[in-house]
């Protein structure tokens, strides 16, 4: 669970600089969002970024610089740690807030997100941030493609407390 004393870690700059969170925007055809600001846990464990590029020799030189960060007391977020927590979503969008889905792909209904896609747009006007934990688990990994490690992704700069 994340909480205010959870630390996170974001590579490729020194210090934190709100301009870089930029707006989030939905991508045809894919659950993972560009925009943003993307981080991952700053503890000694797999599935981190770090982890994640290394093993895949990606950006290893980003990993030279980095900054540590909390997330302010009362930050929205919207937390994906196991399948469990996928189908609890689905059901929330589905039953709550249809709006939040979009067809990808108008031949396959349903409301799996292979099929459908979280509106990340919508999304975030709900939310301060998504936590996915997509390299601990397969589903995940397989709905959320392109989440590579478990991550989050901070819609707003004023939530963001650097250490």
């Amino acid at each position: 669970m994340i909480t205010t004393e959870t630390i996170f870690r974001h590579y490729g700059a020194d210090k934190f600089d709100p301009n870089k969170v930029k707006p989030i925007k939905n991508r045809k055809e894919w659950n993972k969002p560009s925009g943003g600001f993307w981080a991952s846990l700053a503890s000694q464990y797999s599935n981190s970024w770090y982890d994640w590029c290394k093993h895949e020799d990606f950006e290893t030189e980003k990993l030279k610089s980095h900054f540590d960060f909390k997330l302010k007391e009362k930050s929205r977020i919207l937390e994906i740690n196991n399948a469990n927590d996928e189908m609890v979503l689905k059901d929330f969008l589905r039953k709550k807030f249809p709006s939040f889905l979009y067809m990808s792909n108008e031949n396959k209904p349903g409301l799996d997100f292979e099929n459908n896609i979280v509106d990340w747009d919508k999304l975030s006007e709900r939310y301060d941030a998504v936590w996915i934990r997509g390299g601990s688990d397969y589903v995940l990994y397989q709905d959320f493609y392109g989440w590579d490690c478990d991550s989050i992704v901070i819609f707003r700069a004023n939530i963001v407390e650097e250490i």
